[in-house]
Parts: structure tokens; sequence; C-alpha cells
């Protein structure tokens, strides 16, 4: 568990020790969930070129969700902005992203990751011929 919370602790090094800890033991008796895309109905939008699947639907006792999002190439999905307070973390998992804020636009390739306040429009767009996936969390402050 150790290392799983260095792991984390690397990956978002906004987040200190103890909060990792109180995330990985929020659960009294936390139990193993393996969870198959292929059992996931997923949210489609866009004539089904932008499909959303949710991992882990949001618990408001952890206060986030996790998803797998599929864009079609040239798909551009436009986000209206969440509370305040909200935030979001991508992790592209194959290909490169366009994520555009106002008149911002920031470009993340394959392996890479972003952290936003999602307070405010964006948008997500996949400018590329390929298909692109990336992982979203989104995270709602206590």
């Amino acid at each position: 568990m150790l290392r799983l919370a260095r792991n984390i602790r690397q990956s978002f090094p906004e987040m200190r020790h103890h909060r990792v800890m109180k995330w990985l033991l929020l659960e009294e008796n936390p139990k193993i969930s393996v969870i198959s895309k292929a059992d996931i109905e997923p949210f489609l939008e866009q004539d089904g070129n932008y499909r959303v699947y949710p991992m882990f639907p949001f618990d408001q006792r952890k206060g986030f969700e996790i998803y797998t999002v599929h864009m079609a190439p040239g798909c551009n999905h436009i986000s209206e902005p969440h509370n305040d307070g909200v935030e979001e973390y991508v992790i592209i998992v194959r290909g490169s992203l366009a994520i555009k804020f106002n008149d911002e636009v920031y470009n993340i390739t394959e392996g890479n990751a972003i952290h936003f306040p999602a307070n405010q429009p964006h948008s997500y767009h996949n400018k590329t011929d390929q298909e692109i996936s990336y992982i979203a969390m989104i995270h709602y402050s206590a």
C-alpha cells in the first residue's frame, strides 16, 4: 500500500501524503473491484464519435469519478463549465489531444497529462487522423 501511495503522490504531486492515505483508506473494509470496459455501456455523443466509459462513476464519499474516453478523428467536444472547486485530471493513453481554455490551446501527447480547474469553458479536440483515448478523473472538492 505504501508503494501505491508513493506512486499516487508522484502522479499527483499536489496531493499531500496524509490526503493520499486518507483517499486510499476511505472505506472501512475496502473491497477489490475489477472493472471490464466490455461490460460498461458508454455514453455516446456526436453519432458515437465521442464515447465515454464510466469506469468509476461518481462516489459522494470519495468525491471523484473516473472515465475512459475515446474520440474519433476530427472529433471536437465542448464541455460546459463545472461548479467552482471542480478539477479535472486528464491522462492521454493513445494519441494527441488539444484542450482549449478560452483562447489558449494545450496539446497533450500520449503518456502525458494535464490538470486544470474545470469551472471555465473548455473543449477537447482530436486534430489527428486516428482515434485517441484518454482517462479523465473529475474531482469534486469537499
